[in-house]
Formats: structure tokens, C-alpha cells, sequence
């Protein structure tokens, strides 16, 4: 799982000059739990939307805000699973490279952080339209949402 998570995100945001973060994360499993993030955390808000949420009179905004708070919660769990991941290492590579102002690592690794959540905010965002599209089929009080 952790590989085809891997093969996603390094495929949209990949620096070959800083390639000890992304074996850095392979080697921890946090592709993994980028992806279990932006799957699981979209699933829990669309069933408390489709599901429990009880306003037969929901309209597009309540929707769309139903994902934006979705959206938001998956950048803030990602930025922090990359955060500590990288910045309270033990790994003594990454902490050199942190530290040795020299090769930009530093800069690169806090862009990335903040790459990699908006990429996994986005496609929690789309992902979680996708499953509206399927959850709105069962539910019995959002059936007129999104469309």
C-alpha cells in the first residue's frame, strides 16, 4: 500500500536533488498514512453528511462547506504527519541536511510540507465529491445533494 501511495504523490511532486526525504518517508510508511488520510477523513464527513446530518433542507453551500471542513482537516492531519515525521527525526541524514544550510534542504522540506497537504486536500476534495456522487444514491435525507 505504502508503494502505490508513494507512486502517487512522487509522481506529482518529486525533486530527485532531495531524494533522502522521500526515502526518508517510504521507509517510514507516511505515504500510507497520507493516503489513508485523505480517504478515511472524507468517508467519516460524507456518511455524518449523507447519514446522520438531519436537515432535509440542506442546501449546495451546506454541502460544499461539509467538504471544505474536510478538505481543511486533511491539509492540518497531513502537515503535521510530514511535519513531525521530518522535523523530530532521528534519523541523523535529515537532520544533517536540515541543518546545512548550504544545499537548500530546509527550504525545500518546508515548501514540501505544505505542497504535499494542499495535494492531499485537493484530492480528498475530489475524492470526496466522487463518493457524494455514490452515498447520495442511499441516503434517505441528502438525496438532492450535490445535484
Amino acid at each position: 500500500m505504502n508503494t502505490a501511495f508513494a507512486t502517487l504523490y512522487e509522481n506529482i511532486i518529486f525533486n530527485s536533488d532531495h531524494s533522502a526525504l522521500f526515502n526518508h518517508l517510504f521507509e517510514l510508511y507516511k505515504y500510507t498514512d497520507f493516503g489513508l488520510t485523505m480517504l478515511i477523513v472524507p468517508i467519516i464527513f460524507l456518511v455524518l453528511f449523507y447519514f446522520m446530518w438531519r436537515n432535509p433542507y440542506g442546501k449546495k453551500w451546506h454541502y460544499f462547506t461539509w467538504l471544505l471542513i474536510s478538505s481543511v482537516l486533511v491539509f492540518g492531519i497531513t502537515y503535521y504527519i510530514v511535519f513531525i515525521a521530518v522535523i523530530d527525526s532521528g534519523d541523523p541524514q535529515i537532520q544533517d541536511l536540515l541543518y546545512d544550510s548550504s544545499n537548500g534542504f530546509e527550504s525545500f522540506a518546508y515548501q514540501y510540507f505544505i505542497k504535499i497537504s494542499l495535494l492531499n486536500s485537493a484530492l480528498s476534495f475530489v475524492l470526496g465529491f466522487l463518493l457524494s456522487l455514490v452515498m447520495k444514491r442511499f441516503s434517505t435525507l441528502q438525496t438532492h445533494l450535490p445535484f
